[in-house]
């Protein structure tokens, strides 16, 4: 059965990867309901993925604390690639201690747990964050409050397909990805359309909607040729499962994504 993500191609919606993010540009030119992107954009991203060979990380949590027998200062951003669901980490320098006398402590002693201060714009993980596209903090010694941010993103590193959890910081960022080279890639395979094709017009002859999730057929790897580094591992991708949706126990919510699913792709 035909994935989503093959389903939106198909129809001829505009799928990229922007700054980290997936957007999803109907050709209907309707709005997309937020339940349905909640539902599906981790699947279709998966996907993404999947079919260009390569993985993608996403933040979870941040560390801070001093490092190695000269006991360094820094700040460590831990994360989770999507595909192959494996831990890799950078480590940016930071102070952890208060640079003077203040009324909440005096000069020389450690910063509350979990904070930490950036001194200037050189600073690499100040290069980091702009890198990444989120507004600045209002002060360079409140990035701590604003570490929340960074989730949702996904980034790439050069030389992340290395085999090394700790990934590359001076070249850690978003990862961006056109429409034309996701099509490119994933419908470059006339059999895989025209299975996908077959697989849709199957369905309309059942009596219950169904739909799957986001989940790619078995494929062979698969390259961006505008790329001017490695993006990451490659991987496998298996099989989606197929869900039933009685009409007559469909909830409200779920009528209006199906609504909207009918419009982009027709009934199912």
């Amino acid at each position: 059965m035909a994935n989503m993500l093959i389903r939106l191609l198909n129809r001829g919606d505009k799928v990229s990867i922007d700054l980290g993010r997936l957007s999803i540009r109907p050709k209907s030119q309707k709005e997309i309901p937020q339940e349905w992107l909640d539902e599906h954009s981790n699947a279709i991203i998966k996907d993404i993925l999947s079919g260009l060979g390569i993985d993608a990380y996403q933040y979870y949590e941040y560390g801070a604390d001093c490092y190695g027998a000269r006991h360094s200062e820094g700040v460590t951003l831990h994360f989770r690639s999507v595909v192959q669901r494996s831990h890799a980490y950078a480590i940016y320098n930071a102070d952890l201690y208060r640079s003077r006398n203040t009324a909440t402590g005096l000069k020389g002693e450690r910063l509350p747990a979990g904070q930490f201060r950036i001194k200037n714009q050189r600073w690499g993980f100040h290069k980091f964050w702009e890198r990444s596209g989120l507004k600045f903090p209002p002060r360079l010694s409140s990035f701590h409050d604003y570490m929340g941010n960074l989730k949702g993103i996904l980034f790439i590193a050069d030389g992340s397909d290395s085999g090394s959890e700790r990934l590359d910081k001076k070249t850690l960022r978003p990862l961006s990805v056109t429409a034309e080279e996701i099509e490119r890639a994933l419908l470059a395979d006339n059999s895989l359309t025209v299975s996908s094709q077959k697989a849709d017009n199957f369905r309309t002859n059942l009596p219950d909607k169904e739909f799957a999730p986001g989940h790619g057929k078995q494929g062979s790897q698969a390259r961006l040729n505008t790329c001017s580094s490695p993006h990451g591992k490659a991987v496998n991708r298996s099989r989606g499962v197929v869900h039933h949706y009685p009409t007559q126990e469909t909830p409200p919510k779920f009528q209006e994504n199906e609504e909207w699913l009918e419009r982009c792709f027709g009934k199912t």
